[in-house]
């Protein structure tokens, strides 16, 4: 029988547990693992709640883009973007305030989405797969700080570039094989698309939410699946129109051909059949907010498993419910 001088202390139990942990998973120490560690603890845990708050504020925008698209779509106004819904909140009487806290809801998604790309923290392993994924965190979460951007400019003021897309673009034609580079633009956006369109005929993005247990409601994932591929199939066309417009600016050397998400909801409202398309897309639109909106709810957004074998076991598990 063990007495309690002989027992060992808990500080000593820990440190114990810490240094097996370290010779298992030398990832744990270094870069790795200090940025595995952002996604544990407190750190993790106002980083979670401040994904979530970005998550339904990105719901918001589209949303609303979604709704203004099926607007125009029975003949009231015009379709219009990211960025125009943004400068229509910011005449609507509150709209300061809405704004600033978009802003805040923005970074916190931009935040997630550059941990993502230095983290990658569901999925273990490295190579080429690796790279294009970490890639791909790290140009969403651009394209989501130029509008977090966007909406603090507008709510504090500040002086805005009219077209800054346009002018971007006009700007990479002047430079050498400047052409090539904005036709490249192009035809990764066209692969985005497709690939969004792939997310929403296998339902791969249903490995965001944590894996079903006997209590999940089978009711509950069957409405995320659907609204997430709905939401997904708008999505992904509305990208593969702007890759083919950002393509034309290449192949013509014309600045005034690409076009953002207006843009692109604009040519399908003045193409054959537009009041039609422009309705199904905006219907996607508000159907891709709500799968943002539960993506924000329920997603893992911290690794169930921590770190080492048990952490990719998991893993693996999650994306393959």
């Amino acid at each position: 029988m063990s007495t309690p001088s002989s027992r060992p202390s808990e500080k000593g139990r820990r440190q114990a547990v810490r240094e097996h942990l370290g010779k298992e998973d030398p990832a744990s120490n270094g870069f790795q693992g200090k940025m595995e560690r952002v996604t544990q603890g407190r750190t993790g845990r106002w980083l979670e709640r401040l994904t979530r708050f970005g998550y339904g504020t990105r719901g918001l925008v589209f949303a609303l883009v979604g709704l203004v698209a099926m607007r125009a779509a029975w003949g009231i106004g015009q379709a219009t973007g990211t960025r125009g819904v943004m400068r229509e909140m910011s005449r609507q009487p509150y709209g300061r305030t809405l704004l600033i806290v978009m802003t805040v809801g923005m970074g916190g998604y931009v935040l997630w989405r550059f941990v993502q790309a230095a983290l990658d923290p569901f999925v273990s392993g490295s190579g080429a797969q690796s790279s294009v994924r970490r890639i791909g965190y790290f140009g969403s979460g651009l394209f989501y700080a130029l509008l977090a951007f966007t909406a603090a400019q507008l709510a504090f003021d500040l002086a805005q570039v009219e077209d800054a897309r346009r002018e971007l673009t006009a700007w990479a034609l002047e430079m050498p094989l400047g052409s090539w580079l904005v036709g490249f633009v192009g035809v990764v956006l066209i692969g985005v698309g497709v690939h969004a369109l792939w997310r929403a005929v296998t339902a791969s993005f249903m490995g965001l939410y944590p894996p079903p247990r006997p209590h999940t409601s089978r009711k509950r994932r069957r409405f995320a699946r659907r609204i997430g591929q709905v939401g997904l199939s708008a999505l992904g066309l509305t990208l593969c129109l702007i890759g083919g417009f950002v393509t034309l600016a290449a192949v013509y050397s014309d600045p005034g051909r690409a076009v953002g998400i207006g843009g692109a909801l604009t040519a399908l409202q003045n193409g054959p059949y537009g009041a039609l398309l422009l309705g199904a897309v905006g219907i996607g639109f508000v159907f891709y907010g709500l799968h943002c909106f539960v993506l924000g709810a329920y997603r893992r957004v911290r690794p169930e498993g921590g770190t080492g074998r048990e952490g990719m076991e998991q893993s693996k598990r999650a994306k393959h419910p």
